[in-house]
């Protein structure tokens, strides 16, 4: 017969583990599709989890813009996301009136089609130095620590860079002020993305062999971050180099899917159900009264 100690330490175990897991929710957002070049209301994704869901709306980004600080690199500039079977791609697009190796806009040929560090392949198949390297910027509707990216499509390799905005406020209108180096200080005309607000999360290798675990803590001071903006783009050693091992300039892929956690403010408060379940263990306990004999 149980007695009222351990009926006590089933009920708070079970309570204080139902709270834990409503208090950090999985949810998975997929990408593959049919949709083609996304405008409006379809570059927004939805995903669930114990009836609340979190919208991540995508934009893509490039550096086609105007040349920053220095004269060698380009400011960010939008370009456009295309939805295929395999995942997200990325189009840059220099902007109007201007042009990057006689192009206005990458091709949505084979590879370039993709989201890469390649913005436009020669004739021998090999990557024109100086073309716009892709990035797709995840805006969600709460604070979320991505834990996993998977891709669904790849040729020649799948590198990826993470970062994430830990700044104040909304980070999007800056992004065409800023560019890939972060030998790029702050106060010019331009600025590195991580000497503006931007979080590097750490650079993750061969997607194709399977989904990357991202965000570990490994670069950030051993906590994971939390965002509610992430970029995820083809590597991109401007942003933070790898050894020499680590090829800049042949990483094509659309992606699929991203997981993480959301965990609302606090983290540790129960949510209301969780709540009402930790008061009626408490309640049976109080209940409990062992027979005298």
């Amino acid at each position: 017969m149980l007695n009222r100690q351990r009926l006590f330490g089933i009920a708070l175990a079970a309570t204080t583990a139902l709270a834990a897991s409503t208090a950090q929710a999985a949810f998975v957002w997929n990408f593959g599709g049919s949709g083609g070049k996304l405008s409006g209301a379809a570059t927004t994704f939805n995903a669930s989890f114990g009836g609340k869901t979190v919208t991540a709306s995508v934009t893509a980004w490039a550096d086609s813009g105007a040349v920053g600080d220095g004269g060698t690199n380009r400011v960010l500039n939008q370009g456009n996301v295309y939805q295929y079977s395999g995942g997200l791609g990325v189009q840059w697009v220099a902007p109007t009136g201007t042009t990057i190796n006689g192009l206005s806009q990458e091709s949505t040929g084979v590879p370039e089609h993709t989201m890469d560090n390649c913005g436009l392949l020669n004739s021998f198949g090999s990557c024109t130095a100086g073309t716009p390297e892709d990035f797709i910027l995840f805006k969600f509707s709460d604070s979320v620590a991505l834990s996993q990216v998977a891709q669904g499509w790849f040729q020649s390799d799948a590198d990826i860079t993470v970062l994430a905005y830990t700044g104040a406020g909304d980070p999007t209108a800056n992004l065409t002020k800023d560019t890939y180096a972060s030998t790029d200080a702050a106060g010019g005309l331009s600025t590195g993305l991580v000497n503006d607000g931007w979080t590097w999360v750490g650079n993750y290798a061969n997607l194709q062999n399977g989904a990357a675990t991202i965000n570990t803590g490994a670069n950030t001071g051993g906590q994971a971050v939390t965002s509610s903006y992430w970029l995820i783009g083809a590597y991109n050693s401007r942003v933070h180099a790898e050894a020499s091992t680590w090829d800049n300039n042949n990483d094509f892929l659309k992606i699929t899917s991203l997981a993480g956690t959301v965990t609302p403010p606090g983290g540790k408060v129960p949510e209301p159900a969780s709540a009402a379940l930790v008061l009626l263990g408490l309640a049976a306990v109080r209940r409990y009264r062992p027979r005298r004999g």
